[in-house]
């Protein structure tokens, strides 16, 4: 693998699953908002008043991040090196061009 081959100072491009983006968003921003929300509308059908709806989204959000978390931690595939940069352009990178 190209990753075997690096040295500090190496010019490398790197790539990342074409969803990558998207699962990142959706685990980072919509499932904390869903457990928020899914912790209150279980407090105002249970009939709590308006502080303890509250405190139910709080803890919602607060479990929601925790899923998050662990949902990224478990799933995290980074980024891969896929070539020297040098590869590319010709040059190695690390060379200053004097005119």
């Amino acid at each position: 693998p190209v990753a075997d081959r690096l040295a500090v100072g190496d010019r490398i491009v790197v790539g990342l699953r074409d969803d990558a983006l998207a699962r990142a968003a959706l685990t980072a921003y919509a499932l904390p908002l869903a457990v928020m929300l899914g912790a209150a509308l279980l407090a105002e059908m249970a009939g709590a008043g308006e502080s303890m709806t509250a405190v139910a989204m709080a803890g919602g959000l607060a479990v929601g991040l925790a899923l998050a978390r662990w949902a990224g931690a478990r799933a995290a595939e980074g980024p891969r090196v896929l070539r020297h940069a040098s590869a590319l352009s010709g040059s190695s990178g690390n060379q200053e061009r004097v005119a």
